[in-house]
């Protein structure tokens, strides 16, 4: 399956009960770990998906977001840097995954 690119990094402020974090730090300067902060009850719609780049990181990362309706991805994000990109997450389970790590996090849209 083709996965579509996520558009570009958007800032400003959202709001922290619709917000993800997704932190990844390679294995050049660290552990090689992809971790997430998810607010609990998060239902479908606009959530902001922030990605959190350790500055050791070797180059820069993709994320995938996985679910039984598809993939989304967030590129190019730069060795320390962060950026957040608004998408349309439906109910159900989520796998998110790096292009720098081989674990992955896991969380739940809850349908409504």
């Amino acid at each position: 399956m083709e996965v579509p690119p996520a558009a570009e990094c958007v800032s400003g402020e959202a709001d922290s009960s619709r917000t993800i974090t997704i932190r990844v730090d390679d294995e050049v300067g660290g552990f090689g770990s992809i971790g997430s902060q998810v607010p609990s009850g998060l239902t479908p719609g606009t959530v902001r998906v922030v990605v959190e780049t350790d500055e050791e990181n070797a180059d820069p990362i993709t994320v995938t977001l996985q679910s039984e309706d598809g993939a989304q991805q967030i590129a190019g994000v730069e060795p320390g840097a962060t950026c957040g990109v608004d998408l349309e997450l439906a109910g159900g389970d989520y796998v998110v995954t790096s292009d720098v790590t081989d674990g992955d996090a896991e969380f739940t849209v809850v349908e409504e």
